[in-house]
Parts: structure tokens; sequence; C-alpha cells
């Protein structure tokens, strides 16, 4: 098994926050406390090098805590601590340009993320609300609900990747899922999942839509799946953290779990097919110089990585589990 840094994407000048992969797995998208969102892609001319190809500026007061495409890949959209979040919008050029602000929350926005669907914009805060927004057209958002269920700060939201239900992790410990009734289409908190016995910082589905994996500064990863209408434990990984995890996502095909976490290690976990279990696959103790603040698998390419860092870096990591 290996884990490989094959580039480090530098620009940012202070902490980066996010990143996050285009549906196609060709562009890069990155965040920082330096109030910049900067995307990346190959080099044409050097297909093994990466590059800076816009840096999108002037939207933010302060820092961009997260970012994430719509499913057209036409639309970005960042969350910062200066309480908006801004839409950004390729223009016939190839070129992204601020196209609308997003106000409502009380103070910092952590995450803002598109459904699925294209159809909504969700964003959380620590106001310890969920709004959701409903795209009139590529400029206008309706604000449709606004869901108060959370005690305490949010901080990652994510959608299922079929149907229109959102989830949510902060730091009331607790996951929850959100959807619209159709009969009256009123948002409203469906499911409290509880496992964590500290702050959850994300929690994900996996690509078919059965699973969510969730993490915590209890130094655990829990699997979730549905059973008779409850999300119920299917495995959980514990021992195997120093320090917080951060964030967790899931390869493509759902067989290997990656975490970042406060130790400044980057981990790969596989599924056991046999048992259904995930397990250490690697672990590159120091894969940055400080915190590792978000990991995303390439939706293309199981085999690729990215992750960032307080220390201002962009890494990208081939795996190889032979």
């Amino acid at each position: 098994m290996s884990l490989t840094c094959i580039a480090e994407l530098r620009g940012h000048s202070e902490w980066v926050w996010c990143v996050a992969w285009n549906y196609t797995g060709t562009e890069l998208a990155s965040c920082s406390s330096d109030k910049t969102i900067r995307l990346w892609s190959r080099n044409p001319t050097q297909p093994d090098a990466w590059r800076c190809t816009q840096v999108l500026e002037d939207a933010h007061k302060r820092t961009v805590r997260s970012v994430n495409w719509s499913p057209c890949g036409k639309l970005i959209a960042a969350a910062s601590f200066d309480g908006t979040v801004s839409i950004w919008r390729r223009d016939e050029s190839g070129r992204f340009e601020s196209v609308s602000t997003l106000e409502g929350h009380e103070n910092e926005v952590k995450s803002a993320v598109w459904s699925g669907s294209g159809r909504y914009l969700a964003s959380c805060g620590r106001d310890k609300s969920v709004w959701i927004w409903e795209a009139v057209d590529e400029e206008d958002y309706d604000c449709v609900a606004m869901l108060t269920d959370n005690t305490q700060d949010v901080k990652r939201l994510a959608w299922h990747p079929q149907e229109d239900v959102l989830i949510s992790a902060g730091y009331d410990n607790a996951i929850r899922l959100f959807n619209c009734d159709e009969g009256t289409d009123d948002w409203e908190c469906r499911r409290t999942i509880s496992g964590h016995s500290s702050t959850v910082w994300a929690a994900k589905f996996n690509n078919a839509g059965n699973l969510i994996a969730s993490c915590s500064d209890d130094r655990s990863v829990i699997v979730w799946e549905q059973c008779n209408g409850e999300w119920v434990i299917q495995s959980e990984i514990t021992g195997c953290h120093s320090r917080a995890i951060y964030d967790v996502d899931w390869s493509k095909d759902g067989d290997l779990l990656a975490t970042a976490d406060a130790s400044n290690a980057v981990h790969v976990y596989k599924r056991n097919l046999s048992s259904s279990d995930f397990e250490l696959s690697i672990r590159v103790s120091d894969s940055h110089y400080q915190d590792v603040n978000c990991v995303s698998w390439n939706p293309a390419d199981n085999s690729l990585l990215a992750s960032s860092s307080d220390d201002n870096l962009i890494k990208l990591w081939s795996y190889c589990d032979y």
C-alpha cells in the first residue's frame, strides 16, 4: 500500500480550509484565510503538473471557510466568516465572476453546498442555523427555509447524491437529516443521529447514498447504514487517530475512506469486503506541517486524493493498494 505526494500546490498565503473537485474531476477549487478562492487544473503542456488558472478575490472581507461546485460545473459557492455566501459563475471565456452575495446568517458561515439536482443551495454557520436557498436562476436565490434544530455551531453540510436530503454536523455532537415535505413544501429535521461523544466535524453520504461516514473530535470515524428507517452504526474506526479528525471523504467506488486530522496526518481506510468493516490501509504521519483541514477524493479517479492544511499548502496524492 502506498500514498505518494505527486504535487504541492502553492499560492495561498494563509491556512487552506477546503479543497473541492468539480463533478468531472478536471478542476480543483481551494479556499483560505487569505480571503481568496483558487482554481487549479492540469497544465496542458505538462500533464503531470498542476497550475493555478484563476484567483477569485474581493468578494469576502474575512476567511473563506468552504467552497463547493454546482453539479453543472458553471457555478461555485463560497462560505465566509464575514457572514455571507458568494456565488461565482463561469463566463463564455471560461473565467469566473462574482454574480451574487447571499446574506442572512448572523455571523460566520461555515459551509455552503449545492444539492445533486442543482435546485437547492444549503448554508450553515456559527449562529446554529441551516438555510435552504432555492435557485431562481444563476444569480437569484430565495431562502425557502431557515432551520434551527441544531443547538450549537453547525460545522458542515452534505447532500444525498440522488435525493434532496441534507445532513448537518456540528458542535452538539449530532448528525441531523433534513428534507422537504412534498405536501406542504416545509423543510424539517427528520432524524437526529447520535453516537459521537464530541463535536462532529463532518458527515458525508457515499455515492450510492446508502451509507454515511462521520468524523469527530472524539477521534473516531463512524459508518452508518439505514435499517428499518433508522440510521445505525455499521462499523466504527477507533484507536487510529491521536487527535481530532476534521474531515472524512468517500472514494468514488465507496471502498475507501480518507481522513484529515489535527496531528498533521492523512489516513486511508479500505473496506473489508467480507465483514464490511473499514481497516487502516495507510497512514502518512507528516503529510503536512500543520493541521490537515480537508481531504477530497477525485470523483473520476479512485487513486487521486487532495488535501489542504494550516501550512498554506494543497497536496495531491496518488494511492496504490498493492
